[in-house]
């Protein structure tokens, strides 16, 4: 399980921003077509993570990223939401732990948002509200998120809560005795 954990960690980390930087097209091609996919990068920080699920699995094969369109917003109709999963084609295998959802927009940024004051005015999300308030998101983006987290997607702090705990279980091992085989 811890495995799975760090692997979910680095990859979900590390494969959205390699593929985001590298090639934010393959999940606007996703929000535009309804689906994508693409070989999850092998080198540098991910290769470790990599070879540990193929290790799981038995199974040399190459990871994919396999990306699908969940939802187009109403009021932004060049933002939706989409999912993506990490699998092995060669095995049948996906890890729906080292998935996740985004909103994104056509141009790869996040959809705009409203101020509480002004719910009808779209706004960057980095615009300073006229109260100073932080902006929101909108409603049918809280909603989209909101039917993510009731069917099992962790919010922002539920996964940094997993990773402390399972960091501090890391930290607790008692170190290997190189005396004491």
């Amino acid at each position: 399980m811890k495995h799975i954990i760090l692997a979910a960690a680095l990859l979900n980390c590390s494969v959205v921003h390699a593929l985001t930087a590298a090639d934010t097209n393959l999940f606007v091609s996703a929000l535009k077509t309804g689906a994508s996919s693409a070989p999850v990068p092998t080198g540098g920080q991910l290769g470790p993570a990599i070879k540990s699920l193929q290790n799981m699995t038995g199974d040399s094969g190459p990871l994919t990223i396999e990306v699908r369109r969940i939802a187009r917003f109403q009021q932004q109709v060049r933002c939706g939401r989409v999912a993506f999963i990490i699998v092995q084609p060669s095995t049948q295998r996906g890890w729906p732990e080292l998935g996740g959802q985004l909103n994104m927009c056509e141009d790869g940024l996040p959809p705009w948002r409203v101020c509480k004051v002004q719910p009808n005015v779209l706004v960057a999300p980095d615009h300073e509200c006229p109260d100073k308030s932080a902006t929101i998101d909108t409603p049918e983006v809280a909603q989209a998120m909101q039917a993510a987290f009731a069917s099992g997607s962790l919010n922002e702090d539920q996964m940094r809560q997993r990773l402390i705990k399972d960091a501090s279980k890391q930290k607790a091992k008692p170190a290997p005795n190189a005396s004491n085989p």
